[in-house]
């Protein structure tokens, strides 16, 4: 605010000053009209300056007193603004080069003035090489006070090119107070600089990391608040008791009885109770010109199916390409009953469900462990027929 007040008492100091031909001045040695951070303005520039703005007031069509007065304010303020954007310039180091005074003068936005003089009439463009041609020719041949003209003209030009360049300067600046970079400092000061290996856990195969049901059990007690739920579910149930009533032994005693004669004058006994099971395990020795057979033989109300006694194994079951036959040396080792026979695989026989043979493969002594090639069956169950040479033993397997 007193910076302001100060300007305008020195404005009315030099309206003063120049009212009526410079009175204030008259019969005085002075000329210094006045001084803007210790730079003076002399008297005889700053007349020049009015004179200069009184003739644009008038091409304007404003005379009088008002006139006079309006160009003592406005070369004044001129003044200050030109002495204090050239101390802010010059401690900045701001110029203007010659490339850059070309582009002022002949650049495709030429002074308002010059585009008046040397524009085609016709056109309206500006020519650029004509306007040139006349500023060297007037720095060259006209006289001092025409070159005077025109250097102050140019050195405007190059004042209005400077504010426009300091203010686009502030305008895409970044003011940053004291204490806001000091703290910037001292957070920085206070950053650490560490270096580390990353390792993405996914990157580590599963097979290689083994966790013992009592890790498991550790952690899940150590946790037990992330995998409590609550209980969101009822259940409503009925029971029934699974023991079979009278009635339900009287009819398994039929189908059984009825089951006898066949059994008893069947041939093929494997054919027989491939239909045939029971929920009710019991062995069964059939004697035949091939040996003895040996069978686990189940029963149920409603079917019949069986399973002959085992000693050997088949894998994958299902399988799709190779089923692998083998002697279950466990097993045998445990059976009391045909613990001394040899269980040495000699032929392998494969059925249909029907009964059907598909395909016979013989083989020879001291076989335990024998690979079939099934890629060529149909998908469906089968019937694998083992001899060792005294009994047969039928297995089922799934073909995928």
């Amino acid at each position: 605010m007193a910076i302001i007040i100060a300007v305008a008492l020195l404005t009315f100091v030099v309206m003063l000053a120049f009212e009526n031909g410079g009175s204030l001045f008259r019969g005085s040695a002075g000329t210094v009209v006045g001084s803007v951070n210790g730079q003076e303005i002399g008297l005889n520039d700053f007349g020049k300056k009015i004179d200069q703005q009184e003739e644009g007031l008038k091409q304007q069509g404003y005379t009088g007193t008002a006139a006079r007065q309006q160009a003592i304010e406005l070369a004044w303020r001129g003044e200050v603004n030109r002495l204090l954007m050239a101390s802010e310039i010059n401690e900045l180091g701001m110029q203007i080069g010659k490339k850059e005074l070309g582009d002022i003068l002949y650049g495709p936005n030429p002074p308002q003035y010059l585009r008046q003089l040397f524009s085609d009439p016709k056109t309206g463009i500006y020519d650029a090489r004509l306007a040139k041609s006349k500023i060297d020719e007037t720095m060259r041949k006209a006289k001092p006070e025409q070159k005077a003209e025109l250097n102050a003209y140019m050195n405007d030009l190059e004042f209005v090119r400077m504010n426009e360049k300091y203010n686009s300067l502030l305008s895409n600046s970044i003011n940053y107070p004291k204490w806001y970079i000091q703290k910037q400092n001292d957070d920085n000061s206070q950053l650490s600089k560490i270096s580390f290996v990353r390792e993405v856990y996914t990157s580590i195969p599963d097979s290689t990391i083994t966790i013992s049901d009592k890790e498991v059990e550790d952690y899940v007690n150590e946790h037990k608040d992330q995998f409590k739920q609550d209980e969101n579910r009822s259940i409503a149930y009925v029971a029934f008791s699974a023991l079979p009533t009278a009635k339900d032994s009287a009819a398994t005693l039929t189908d059984i009885t009825k089951l006898k004669p066949e059994f008893d004058s069947t041939k093929e006994i494997e054919n027989f109770l491939t239909r045939a099971g029971s929920t009710i395990k019991f062995r069964l020795t059939k004697n035949n010109s091939c040996g003895n057979q040996y069978y686990d033989f189940y029963f149920s109300p409603t079917y019949y199916s069986y399973s002959q006694y085992s000693l050997y194994t088949i894998s994958p079951n299902p399988a799709t390409s190779t089923l692998s036959v083998a002697v279950d040396e466990e097993k045998l080792s445990q059976d009391k009953i045909i613990k001394s026979n040899s269980q040495d695989i000699k032929e392998i026989s494969i059925l249909d469900k029907m009964g059907t043979l598909i395909r016979k493969q013989g083989f020879g002594n001291n076989i335990r462990k024998a690979n079939l090639n099934i890629s060529n069956l149909k998908t469906g169950v089968y019937i694998l027929k083992i001899f060792n040479g005294k009994d047969f033993t039928s297995l089922k397997f799934i073909k995928e």
